[in-house]
């Protein structure tokens, strides 16, 4: 990857509403093409433990588009998700005195992650993987203080798993909470892996310790508001609705200051618009995007290969580069589709066996480009042979992967504005380009003292910088700037709205002061009263010229 790619990748921890909206409509999408949930109106996949204050959720991004996403569970009076169908092994593990968590709600995105070749999809999808698990394991092991790492998974993927050196504890079973799919058990013991890794997995090793991270706890510096929890938990899903009142007295425990009992009790079944699918979000950008995808696993000069083929004659060839399901190789002879082949591949002083057809070749050369896909090995050669390639893949992507988003603590004052109470209230703005020009009204949905949540009946675009005049009455406004930090569509009604989130930008000290007195003087008198969305987008009209 180019410098400039890398500058466009980063993984973060999710801490604001676009964030997590991103992410557990990710989850959901890649979810349910798989099978493993059912369609929900909210189009969101989300989960209970993602309300804990303790769970960490990462993102992958590229440029602007979440790639990748898991979150990090830790063990708690909850429990852990997995404990649904594996209570015994859960808790043998607890009476023993290790400290559990689990990573839950893994996605990657297949509208961003490359489709090409088999070898380029694998190395991709491999790449995001580690992107992902590097900071899940510095994080659980240090900040998190485990001692092990869970996970429930398809059995499909266990050799995968097995590589990171992940171990089976649980038998398989049907899993509910995927839809009635098959998982297995599997976690990570933290013990002595560091000199696992350095004797068996030179690779690895330098991936995940080359360059260690310190991580900072996530409750330094995020915790949910009222409106994202409501908005997530109560309004786009039924979790909270459905936990015991056991459930529901310890979260009332950890967050005092949420009227949560309260909240569950005067909520209704999630009735609040669908979302737009995410195919259309993001469009422009998807193209750009995939030019960040990286390259396919490149093989090592100490790699060598000979092949046989129905003359029984061997010749040496080169291999371009490899993943567990087959290789690319270049020959000077052309080699037809659906040429059986018995392959001997040798890695330093040991030499596998393998059976392989070719599955494409092109047509001009010599040389002669071919992909040959595996056909049959043996369970010990494979076993060895995926290990070499994951390691390999580890090696290379080590000195790509960047997790600066992770450590660099965000400066002070971004931490306070996303900590402000927003308030829904119903206040009229005209919206412009420029300072000369304001192009139409639009109706407000909340504001805090860091930024407000614009409705209007057409998307603006993110990044936008927007002039707003703020009016609190008929008669008196303030005039300030804004950048559109995220646009959502949704259906209200038979008609679609979409909301703006706006961050305002270099805030006069005054106009700052003026949104503050305004905001506690309408808290107190609000501090009673229930504003529904039904209310506000009901007040919404299409735009006037002005």
């Amino acid at each position: 990857m180019t410098v400039h790619e890398l500058a466009r990748e980063r993984v973060e921890f999710a801490t604001r509403r676009e964030h997590f909206e991103e992410v557990f409509r990710t989850v959901y999408q890649e979810y349910l093409k798989k099978g493993y949930c059912p369609a929900h109106p909210s189009k969101m996949r989300v989960s209970l433990y993602s309300a804990l204050p303790d769970t960490v959720t990462f993102c992958l991004w590229r440029k602007n588009i979440l790639a990748a996403t898991a979150s990090l569970i830790f063990d708690s009076p909850l429990g852990l998700p997995m404990e649904s169908i594996y209570p015994k092994e859960i808790q043998t593990l607890r009476n023993t005195g290790r400290k559990l968590c689990e990573v839950s709600l893994l996605a990657l995105n297949s509208q961003v992650i490359s489709r090409g070749i088999l070898l380029i999809y694998f190395a991709e999808r491999l790449r995001c993987l580690y992107q992902m698990f590097k900071p899940i394991f510095w994080y659980a092991r240090g900040a998190g203080g485990s001692t092990d790492l869970c996970i429930a998974m398809n059995p499909v993927h266990k050799f995968l798993y097995s590589s990171l050196y992940f171990e089976q504890f649980g038998e398989e079973r049907i899993y509910e909470s995927v839809n009635g799919n098959p998982s297995i058990a599997m976690r990570l013991n933290f013990e002595n892996i560091e000199e696992r890794t350095r004797k068996k997995t030179p690779g690895l090793y330098k991936l995940f310790f080359g360059n260690k991270l310190e991580l900072k706890k996530i409750g330094d510096f995020f915790r949910w508001n009222r409106e994202d929890f409501e908005y997530f938990f109560l309004e786009n899903s039924d979790v909270l609705k459905k936990a015991n009142p056991e459930r529901i007295d310890y979260l009332a425990q950890i967050y005092p200051e949420l009227p949560i009992q309260q909240m569950v009790r005067h909520s209704t079944l999630p009735s609040l618009p669908v979302l737009e699918p995410l195919e259309d979000k993001n469009a422009a950008d998807m193209t750009d995007a995939d030019s960040t995808q990286s390259k396919p696993l490149t093989t090592p000069s100490f790699l060598k290969a000979k092949y046989q083929a129905g003359d029984g004659k061997s010749r040496n060839i080169k291999i371009r580069n490899l993943s567990r399901g087959g290789l690319c190789v270049e020959d000077d002879t052309r080699l037809a589709i659906g040429t059986s082949l018995r392959l001997l591949l040798s890695v330093k002083s040991k030499t596998i066996e393998a059976q392989g057809e070719v599955a494409w070749t092109t047509k001009t050369g010599p040389p002669y480009i071919c992909g040959v896909k595996f056909t049959f090995m043996e369970q010990k050669g494979r076993e060895w042979f995926n290990t070499f390639i994951m390691d390999r893949a580890a090696e290379q992507i080590a000195e790509e992967l960047d997790f600066s988003g992770l450590t660099t603590v965000p400066p002070q004052g971004e931490i306070e504005r996303r900590s402000f109470a927003r308030l829904k209230i119903p206040l009229r703005a005209d919206v412009g380009f420029n300072e000369d020009t304001l192009l139409f009204q639009a109706q407000i949905y909340d504001l805090s003292e860091g930024g407000l949540c614009l409705i209007s009946r057409f998307e603006l675009k993110k990044e936008q910088e927007l002039y707003l005049k703020l009016w609190f009455t008929d008669k008196d406004s303030v005039s300030l700037t804004g950048l559109i930090k995220y646009a959502i569509k949704k259906k209200h009604e038979n008609r679609y709205v979409t909301f703006h989130g706006i961050e305002f930008a270099k805030l006069d000290q005054a106009i700052a002061n003026k949104i503050a007195q305004f905001l506690s003087e309408k808290r107190s008198q609000l501090a009673a009263i229930e504003i529904s969305l039904d209310d506000i987008v009901a007040q919404t009209r299409l735009p006037e010229i002005l």
